[in-house]
């Protein structure tokens, strides 16, 4: 009888396998257990492979996988927040916790381990789910906390003077929500590295309100309202590099994020480019989406000035937006222009698919329930 490639794999290369699926299946420690004996041998004697933990499981279940997966820190996915009490002797190994939100009489626990935090929502453009009250997030129950993805939040449940060392931010902001926005962003402002703003409505934050953010880098605004996008943000990054504009909605009829002087990568969903609006004099790689009409303008502006963004190496146009026609007729623009003063810009292209990688990775819970 032939022995199976998957049986001779030595122990470390299985173990790394399993892992893999642990990570997109949580039971999967136990359905591999079941296969075969030596299987078993490797599922048990990996306690890494149980460190992904579904709160809503059965006790003994929960409490087979806190014993088998030894001193690793854990992946946690809280369906029912008012199971917190399930988790009160293991808080000090949680490293990522999803849940909808955090109850309001929430036992007095602290967190050290923890750097995710995760309130996610079943309807991540349709608000459906509770409020997360801000107030419960502070440094003193989260003290190593450095990943906040967050959805719906209360108005009034911040305080000025809260400060929270957080890297990433991944906030979904309501019309309702504004200012609980506007207060996350001033609570962790100083040391916000990673920020991805999704609008569910027009409104974001008040007009007359302003954030600078030192250290933000990274910036997504991502909008869904059919209405549009909004007036666009007022936030300062003085060093950001990577800007994206994405989400279905409306297309805004101007970028939604103003200050880019200092952005070297950026992906625009505007009705125009703001070539004389708004300084760009270090990007690098510039990626709009455009209908047909806003595509003529912007390529005969670019092509008539060519002191226009001086360190330009690479523009993309995507043609989802456009009819075959209108696509080939630009393409033949693009394959007859003569571009003077710009040796370093590589072809114009109208693409399907963005030819640069212009992305954010975003720090969250990836584990899939």
């Amino acid at each position: 009888m032939q022995t199976s490639l998957a049986a001779k794999a030595p122990f470390d290369i299985l173990a790394s396998i399993f892992e893999i699926c642990a990570e997109s299946d949580r039971k999967a420690p136990l359905r591999l257990g079941g296969v075969c004996k030596s299987w078993r041998f490797i599922v048990h004697g990996t306690p890494r492979l149980w460190r992904v933990i579904s709160i809503g499981a059965r006790c003994e279940y929960r409490k087979l996988y806190f014993d088998r997966s030894g001193s690793y820190k854990l992946h946690l996915y809280m369906d029912n927040p008012c199971d917190i009490d399930a988790i009160e002797d293991v808080t000090d190994r949680i490293e990522c916790l999803e849940t909808p939100h955090i109850v309001e009489d929430m036992p007095d626990l602290v967190f050290p381990a923890l750097t995710i935090l995760c309130y996610y929502d079943s309807s991540p453009t349709k608000p459906t789910g509770e409020s997360v009250n801000l107030s419960q997030i502070t440094p003193s129950r989260f003290p190593n906390l450095r990943h906040l993805q967050i959805h719906h939040i209360y108005t009034k449940s911040i305080c000025d003077n809260l400060v929270l060392p957080l890297e990433s931010l991944n906030l979904t902001v309501a019309e309702d929500s504004c200012r609980g926005g506007e207060g996350m962003l001033a609570a962790c402002s100083a040391s916000l590295i990673t920020l991805r703003i999704t609008r569910l409505f027009v409104k974001v934050f008040p007009r007359n309100s302003s954030i600078t953010l030192p250290r933000l880098r990274h910036l997504q605004v991502d909008g869904w309202s059919k209405h549009g996008m909004g007036p666009p943000l007022n936030i300062y990054t003085p060093v950001l590099q990577v800007y994206i504009e994405g989400g279905e909605g409306q297309h805004p009829e101007e970028p939604m994020h103003r200050d880019l002087s200092s952005a070297t990568h950026i992906r625009l969903k505007a009705q125009v480019v703001p070539f004389s609006s708004i300084p760009m004099p270090n990007v690098r790689v510039l990626q709009v989406k455009l209908d047909f009409f806003q595509f003529r303008i912007s390529f005969h502006e670019f092509q008539k000035n060519p002191s226009l963004l001086p360190r330009l190496e690479r523009l993309e146009f995507y043609s989802g937006w456009m009819e075959p026609e209108q696509i080939e007729e630009a393409r033949q623009m693009l394959e007859e222009s003569v571009w003077r003063g710009r040796p370093d810009v590589k072809p114009l292209t109208i693409v399907e698919e963005w030819i640069e990688d212009v992305s954010i990775r975003f720090i969250e819970c990836e584990v899939c329930w």
